[in-house]
């Protein structure tokens, strides 16, 4: 007669009662364990840790559909469109000014998550002047790279958790510290604020008038240095300014006279030159870019005249005859050397300027800022 499994089963124990009671044992370990095992990890994705993992996992490469589980964009951008918007409060002014940052912002954000991260252009070689004219961005090229690199899960409390990432802005010669919170909801942790968007955005601002103010400073040196060049080529003799009225008493004639002597081994074929005409107390009157061109050539005069008729009835025809004798002072703006070059001074921007803007209350750099003419 054939015995049933069960009934072999239970033969053999029978005969090995002690390799069965250990058998039993070592199953009961193997469930106890892997329970334990199980709650342990159950346990473990349930914290800050784990969640942070994940994140990173989401960054590299950008998974937008798992960010978007783990991830608030739309708290994040509003807080730093908050931020932006005191402290930069011309940039899309208006009555939907956050809400348009923060679409923005979250156009940028998404479009480096698609677009394939681009190599920075080395700057270390560059001079500071072709630094500064460099076009500046808020998020560097490797911005994905500096972050996913350098996030770190900083503390926990409770179900609040703070992820930090630093971020160096070449263009500006500044790190930025970003400061993520976190907090545990229903369904899980997730990154619903940037904690510390106002600093971040006023550590900005101040770097971007420390860079209005270092160009300003390339700017001025490089001046003084084409200055000293044009006076060096063409150093000016003389400045005379004459004015009176004509036969018909209506009409004021003003004649500007400079002389000026080619002590260089160049011709100068163009001209350019800031005049300034003072009245006898002093007072500035008229400010005028005189225009001429004709070859000077090395050891020659540069002697030249501009005739100006004006009405002797109108403001500026009034202000000339009631403060003459007139003075006036010139410096070259441009000269058109034949050696190929154009030496020419340049318009210095101030960063202490406000912006002529109705309702710019700022610098006027900022207007002048690629970045906020979009």
């Amino acid at each position: 007669m054939k015995l049933s499994f069960t009934d072999k089963i239970g033969a053999w124990a029978h005969e090995h009662k002690k390799l069965a009671y250990l058998a039993c044992f070592l199953l009961c370990c193997a469930i106890v364990a892997g329970g334990w095992f199980g709650w342990r990890q159950y346990q473990y994705m349930q914290t800050s840790q784990y969640a942070f993992e994940k994140l990173k996992q989401a960054l590299t490469p950008p998974d937008t559909e798992a960010l978007a589980h783990l991830v608030d964009f739309r708290s994040l951008s509003g807080d730093l469109s908050d931020a932006i918007s005191k402290s930069f409060p011309f940039y899309k002014a208006g009555p939907d000014q956050q809400r348009n940052i923060s679409h923005i912002l979250q156009t940028a954000l998404l479009q480096r998550f698609l677009e394939k991260e681009k190599t920075p252009s080395p700057l270390a070689d560059m001079s500071e002047e072709d630094l500064l004219k460099q076009e500046l961005r808020i998020m560097p090229p490797d911005f994905l790279t500096q972050l996913i690199g350098s996030m770190a899960l900083r503390e926990t409390s409770g179900d609040k958790a703070l992820i930090s990432a630093k971020i160096e802005n070449p263009i500006l010669g500044r790190n930025f510290t970003i400061m993520l919170g976190m907090n545990k909801t229903r369904a899980g942790w997730r990154v619903d604020h940037v904690a510390n968007a106002r600093e971040m955005v006023m550590q900005l601002r101040d770097a971007m008038l420390a860079r209005h103010a270092k160009l300003r400073h390339v700017f001025v040196e490089k001046n003084a240095a084409t200055t000293k060049k044009m006076n060096q080529l063409l150093p000016i003799q003389s400045c005379t300014v004459d004015a009176g009225l004509l036969s018909d008493h209506k009409t004021l004639l003003m004649v500007v006279n400079i002389i000026a002597r080619n002590q260089g081994q160049y011709q100068v074929n163009n001209f350019n030159v800031d005049t300034s005409i003072y009245g006898k107390s002093g007072k500035l009157v008229l400010r005028r870019y005189l225009n001429t061109a004709k070859p000077v050539a090395p050891g020659e005069d540069f002697d030249h005249r501009w005739n100006f008729e004006l009405e002797a009835s109108s403001e500026l025809g009034r202000a000339i005859l009631a403060n003459a004798p007139l003075q006036c002072k010139a410096a070259w703006q441009t000269l058109g050397v034949n050696n190929g070059e154009v030496w020419h001074i340049v318009e210095v921007p101030n960063p202490d300027r406000q912006c002529s803007l109705a309702g710019h209350d700022h610098p006027e750099g900022f207007c002048q800022t690629p970045v906020f003419l979009r």
